[in-house]
């Protein structure tokens, strides 16, 4: 079952994640962040160069497992989850400048997933027994499981934009439960359900880090500005984490992975869903 999972459950529920993302992309939402492109550019880069060592740090001071510090520098160096939209919706923040911030952190991404993947092979390469992948390879997987399924979903937007626009909350919430599905069916595959525990533990520390980082990298921004880049820090994108786990990891160690990725979304959810709460009754 766990090579079916591997093979196209995952690939399925990354690209669908992606497709989902592309539908709350709209042109004049990507041309209003160029026009005042600091936020944009803080909210991209800013995690994509600050997460990884971060995670790298955390994963030297308390993971002793090596899927779970592969699972998190992945995390790490992916780009924002397209599920960061419905968090700002829920919070009633600039969901423009959300899907802006992902789409252009998801094109970096396929930059800098190859410089600090150097650095993640150095770290915890031999003791989680990566596998040697050209990179040309990953970067094809990623384009084709990323890029492609997010430029359909924006001409899926701009073909059906009525149909799109009030069917938006459901494909979030199925996108969501998609991922969640795939993530419980590959520790069920693996038996891997021990490394839970830690994961809870871990996976919060790496969530609050990655939104400390976010609120230091809108230094001088708005306060709702502001706002979105500590949530769009905090969610990353699991689908582009588990690509890299199935290209580079074996099985067992992908299990053990996955399994850490269910206990950190489990946490994620819990506590964007409270940071969205005050966030909206803050705004009111």
């Amino acid at each position: 079952m766990l090579p079916l999972l591997t093979d196209f459950g995952v690939p399925t529920a990354i690209a669908f994640l992606m497709l989902v993302a592309g539908t709350e992309i709209m042109a004049v939402d990507i041309t209003t962040a160029v026009r005042h492109p600091r936020a944009l550019l803080l909210g991209a880069i800013g995690q994509l160069a600050f997460l990884p060592p971060m995670a790298l740090l955390i994963s030297a001071a308390y993971s002793s497992i090596p899927a779970i510090s592969f699972g998190m520098l992945s995390l790490a160096l992916s780009p924002g989850g397209g599920i960061s939209n419905l968090y700002c919706y829920l919070a009633r923040r600039n969901v423009s400048l959300s899907a802006s911030i992902t789409a252009f952190g998801t094109v970096l991404s396929l930059i800098t997933i190859p410089v600090w993947m150097k650095v993640l092979q150095t770290f915890v390469g031999t003791s989680a027994g990566i596998r040697a992948v050209p990179m040309s390879t990953i970067l094809l997987q990623l384009f084709a499981l990323m890029i492609l399924p997010m430029a359909g979903g924006m001409l899926l937007r701009k073909v059906c934009p009525n149909q799109v626009e009030t069917s938006g909350t459901l494909l979030r919430k199925i996108s969501l439960a998609f991922v969640l599905l795939v993530l419980i069916l590959t520790i069920s595959a693996t038996q891997e359900s021990a490394v839970l525990a830690p994961s809870l533990l871990i996976g919060a520390m790496f969530i609050l880090g990655a939104m400390l980082c976010g609120w230091m990298s809108g230094f001088q921004l708005t306060a709702a500005e502001r706002d979105v880049l500590v949530i769009e820090s905090g969610v990353r994108n699991i689908g582009v984490a588990l690509t890299l786990g199935r290209l580079l990891l074996p099985l067992e160690a992908f299990g053990e992975m996955a399994s850490f990725f269910a206990g950190y979304f489990t946490v994620e959810i819990m506590i964007m869903l409270a940071l969205t709460s005050y966030l909206s009754a803050k705004r009111r």
